[in-house]
């Protein structure tokens, strides 16, 4: 990714899991290189997704607005803690609005 936006080609694959109903998706930004990342939660309004993979190690908070209420973001926490996640050493990254 760059700057003015990214400039190569990556390649989605989605698929639903036929045992518990949950859309994944296999992104790939370089031929041969592979990752799987599950859905593991989305807001009704679109207003944020949160993603995570199958080792349980990696996990992703992305919202629409720079920052997140701590209330919701501690409810997500304990969602994604519930399904094996270690949350202990989540990352709340601080956002600056950018454009107009």
């Amino acid at each position: 990714m760059t700057r003015d936006g990214y400039k190569g080609k990556f390649n989605i694959q989605k698929y639903i899991n036929a045992k518990n109903g949950m859309t994944i998706f296999t992104l790939s930004f370089l031929p041969f290189v592979w990752g799987d990342y599950w859905i593991l939660d989305l807001d009704p309004d679109y207003n944020y997704a949160v993603i995570g993979e199958p080792g349980r190690e990696y996990l992703w908070v992305l919202g629409r607005l720079p920052a997140m209420e701590h209330g919701k973001l501690d409810k997500i926490l304990g969602l994604v803690k519930a399904q094996g996640y270690k949350v202990d050493g989540f990352i709340r990254t601080t956002h600056t609005r950018r454009g107009k």
